[in-house]
């Protein structure tokens, strides 16, 4: 009989020991959970950093992921593990903890700032898109001033922003070709290279101020090189037309000798007609730089040879009517001597440019 009641109690008492196993258990788990594990992550935090200050990055990265995995939810833990991914030289690695972290408090304008100053000299683009992200979740209208201020507004790109319209215009209206108008080969291609790196500064966030200027700077001269590739073909009857236009002086009556003149009609009459020569004379010249850009020294040089020479006239002139005694006959026969000359100098640079 007692060995039945003995057999009966078993069960009950195994019941009970499972119970009591299974308590403390629980109770080493909850102790675990709530002290030990807290500890081993405060632990691997303390150590990531340490060896960030040292400079053992790959110690510091170890030591943040240990704490990750105890706390999958840890922005602090994987902001140190980027950290130690900059240290390297491996942006790409350091934006996907930035990334994670970012998900897990995605309206955190202090976080954000955080990261951008982490990333921006390593990799823009991943702090561009970090800041975009802020932006997308919480709204442009909901930015505080500072973050506007400091990020979005730190920069005067008002005349980058005028250089790149100017060149896209230039770009979107041209043809390359060798016809009149046209643009040389491969001209195209090379300026939209700069405009597309300039639009990229343009839009980014993180350039300095420097760095804008810079790159307005290289836009413009682009601008400038693009424009002096436009194919100019000089007509071939543009000779022709400059010379019907001295002929038209030549000939026209009010410049014809009239024995009814006074001295001063005279030289009025002819000074007018050497200004009308001279006025040609530099139609010809800007249009040789025009189709000749390579030549535009060289012409200017030349029409600044033809006013010296006409200085000189006038100071010999001067002194020889000192030394005569005064008188005006001079004045004519100078008139006369720089209007024959102005119209020299366009015959000469017809017959050798067009």
């Amino acid at each position: 009989m007692k060995k039945n009641q003995s057999k009966k109690r078993n069960p009950l008492m195994i019941m009970v020991v499972i119970i009591a196993l299974m308590a403390v258990a629980f109770s080493g788990m909850t102790v675990y959970a709530k002290v030990i594990q807290p500890k081993k992550y405060s632990q691997y935090i303390e150590q990531g950093n340490q060896y960030l200050q040292e400079s053992q990055y790959e110690e510091a990265i170890i030591a943040f992921d240990k704490a990750i995995k105890i706390d999958e939810k840890s922005i602090e833990a994987r902001i140190g593990a980027s950290k130690g991914y900059i240290g390297m030289n491996k942006p790409t690695q350091a934006g996907t903890y930035l990334f994670k972290a970012q998900e897990l408090d995605l309206k955190n304008e202090d976080l954000t700032l955080e990261m951008i100053s982490i990333i921006k000299d390593a990799d823009r683009d991943i702090a561009s898109k970090l800041l975009q992200n802020y932006i997308d979740a919480v709204g442009y209208d909901n930015i505080s001033d500072k973050f506007r201020n400091e990020v979005l507004e730190s920069t005067d790109n008002e005349s980058l922003e005028g250089f790149i319209s100017k060149a896209q215009n230039l770009y979107d209206n041209s043809v390359e070709g060798d016809q009149n108008g046209n643009y040389e080969s491969g001209s195209k291609e090379e300026l939209l290279r700069v405009i597309e790196k300039a639009k990229k500064v343009d839009e980014g966030y993180f350039y300095t101020q420097d760095e804008v200027d810079e790159i307005a700077t290289e836009l413009l001269a682009a601008i400038s090189e693009f424009e002096s590739k436009k194919v100019m073909v000089m007509p071939s009857n543009l000779g022709d037309i400059y010379r019907s236009r001295i002929a038209s002086v030549d000939n026209d009556s009010r410049y014809q000798y009239n024995n009814s003149w006074s001295f001063g009609d005279e030289r009025n009459r002819y000074d007018e007609q050497r200004e009308k020569y001279e006025e040609i004379l530099d139609d010809i010249c800007a249009d040789i730089i025009k189709y000749f850009p390579d030549k535009a020294q060289e012409i200017k040089n030349y029409r600044n040879a033809f006013e010296q020479e006409k200085y000189m006239r006038e100071q010999s002139m001067m002194e020889d009517a000192e030394l005569a005694g005064g008188g005006n006959g001079w004045a004519l026969d100078l008139i006369n001597e720089n209007r024959d000359s102005a119209r020299e100098k366009c015959y000469e640079l017809i017959n050798r440019y067009m």
